[in-house]
């Protein structure tokens, strides 16, 4: 009996728990089939499922013509002997392959792939080395040495046709895990770190990208044509700000036939650009707010001035249509990893981009913003519980919700954990456990896996070895194996070789679910030190 008629007769007569129903449905239904080293037709990198589940994106390897390939989930599949050659052709069929670009130095960059809200366009992107020289400007950041060209496609699921782009020239965007790049239903922020400025982009019903405004330099999109007139009319004549009117509100701006021309200037070395001169405004009016040690925290503020104003942007998230979350620290750990700066001081600012307002700063030892993150975890995840409801699902069952610390009393419990072993490890205490559960933000949540099986208050998994993070994790010798809740005992296991390596080069492996299918895809990746990186699929049925 294939899975879809099980199901169905599983939910024909539906309860009042039949939300539950359903979570405890992936109990008793889960892979129980492996075949080993499956052969992808063409050569292909595999990155993920659709939110819809009906389509996986591929990108080719093939050097100088990058093409992406999606294909579609066969329906009614069933467990077959056929030899890995050919079970690629017996679970997908190609839906459309599309040449994004060419180029001998133009690479397609393999870890970014983002979808709208309701899965119609899919958005990937390309870099190039820059031929530009390094700008003597003071608004970048001269310690990034890597700058390039890099293109953002929209691509039409439907059609297969590229039917928008961009591209930031001698610019550098963080597009590992999606980091410098966040799509939140049709706004999409590109966050560029070498110029400390966001650009929000509006994707049209055709797939085009409109810009809306840039914030950095500027808070208001007409903030440089206001200060362009203003020089212009000399000091004798200036133009009235009311004027240029400025929105007041994200209705306003979308209305904008166009985009507004941006005339860009470079300040001198005493000039504190727009968003940057907000914070320090905002953290000299609150030490001069506070009731008690007002001249202690006035004094703090003017001791650690060039500290404040020394201050870059990490990493942003937009929270909702009006806000946007920004992490600031210092401009030595700009490109570190998470984990070094995890001991480092750093803010998270709430900036409301339409009114310029920024709304509070939180230090990353904070425990009101802790308690906020853990109180209401689902609203950094706003836009990817709501995706699950927009993405024209037609299965039987739709994508589950991510368990949360705010949602899940499991998920809670292992959050606190993590901040009892962080508070007594070694060199720990109350302020690195909090910025240690804090260094999650800002996320980027098309970046976690919506499967059941990654339901916490269902199953219990070994995080070393798995998460529902998109990570690539050391590869283990045994299978990873998945706890019930309920009973404590093992349901099923998920192995990534058919043999257990006794010693060898080194090995990771990314795990792929399906939305709501019991259909995994794992791919171990072995890294020779003197040679090319090879890799095998697996694929994990029920």
């Amino acid at each position: 009996m294939s899975f879809a008629r099980l199901a169905v007769r599983r939910t024909r007569h539906p309860t009042r728990n039949a939300g539950w129903q359903q979570r405890q449905f992936y109990l008793h239904v889960y892979p129980r089939e492996t075949h080993y080293e499956v052969e992808d037709e063409p050569n292909v990198a595999i990155r993920k499922f659709t939110p819809c589940g009906r389509y996986i994106v591929t990108f080719s390897r093939s050097p100088g013509v990058h093409f992406v390939h999606v294909y579609r989930l066969r329906s009614g599949y069933r467990q077959t002997e056929e030899y890995p050659q050919t079970l690629w052709k017996h679970f997908f069929k190609i839906h459309f392959s599309c040449q994004v670009c060419r180029g001998a130095q133009i690479a397609l960059n393999k870890d970014f792939c983002l979808f709208t809200a309701d899965a119609r366009y899919l958005l990937v992107a390309s870099t190039v080395p820059s031929a530009a020289p390094p700008e003597d400007d003071s608004e970048v950041i001269s310690s990034i040495r890597t700058i390039e060209d890099i293109t953002i496609y929209v691509i039409d699921m439907e059609t297969g046709e590229v039917c928008g782009e961009h591209k930031f020239e001698a610019d550098s965007i963080s597009l590992a895990h999606n980091a410098g790049i966040y799509l939140r239903g049709s706004m999409l922020a590109v966050f560029s770190s070498y110029r400390q400025t966001i650009h929000l982009f509006h994707i049209r019903d055709g797939g085009e990208l409109h810009k809306l405004q840039t914030i950095g330099s500027s808070c208001f999109p007409d903030d440089a044509m206001y200060l362009a007139h203003t020089r212009a009319a000399g000091p004798a004549q200036r133009v009235p700000a009311a004027a240029l009117a400025a929105p007041t509100s994200l209705a306003q701006i979308l209305e904008r036939p166009a985009p507004v021309p941006e005339v860009r200037e470079i300040p001198s070395e005493h000039c504190i650009p727009g968003i940057k001169h907000r914070l320090l405004a905002f953290l000299w009016r609150r030490a001069r707010a506070a009731t008690t040690g007002q001249k202690a925290q006035l004094r703090y503020f003017h001791n650690h001035f060039e500290e404040y104003r020394a201050l870059c942007i990490w990493k942003m998230q937009l929270l909702d249509d009006h806000h946007i979350m920004l992490k600031y620290g210092s401009v030595k750990y700009i490109e570190s990893r998470t984990s070094d700066s995890m001991g480092i001081l750093a803010f998270f600012v709430v900036y409301n981009f339409i009114t310029t307002e920024i709304i509070n700063v939180y230090e990353n030892n904070s425990q009101e913003l802790l308690q906020a993150y853990e109180s209401y975890a689902e609203f950094f995840f706003e836009d990817r519980t709501a995706k699950s409801h927009e993405s024209g699902h037609t299965g039987t069952f739709a994508p589950m919700q991510l368990t949360l610390p705010s949602n899940s009393y499991n998920a809670r419990e292992g959050f606190r954990k993590q901040l009892y072993a962080a508070r007594t490890a070694r060199n720990g205490g109350q302020d690195q456990s909090i910025r240690r559960n804090l260094s999650e933000l800002p996320v980027a949540p098309q970046n976690y896996r919506e499967s059941p099986y990654f339901d916490v208050e269902l199953f219990s998994y070994d995080e070393k070895h798995i998460s529902h993070a998109e990570r690539l994790k050391h590869c283990s010798d045994f299978p990873v194996k998945f706890y019930s809740r309920a009973h404590g005992r093992v349901v099923f296991r998920v192995p990534t070789a058919k043999k257990v390596p006794v010693r060898g080069p080194k090995r990771l492996a990314s795990f792929l679910f399906h939305p709501w299918l019991p259909f995994v895809i794992t791919i171990q990746h072995v890294i020779h030190p003197q040679q090319h990186h090879s890799s095998h699929t697996n694929i994990h049925v029920w």
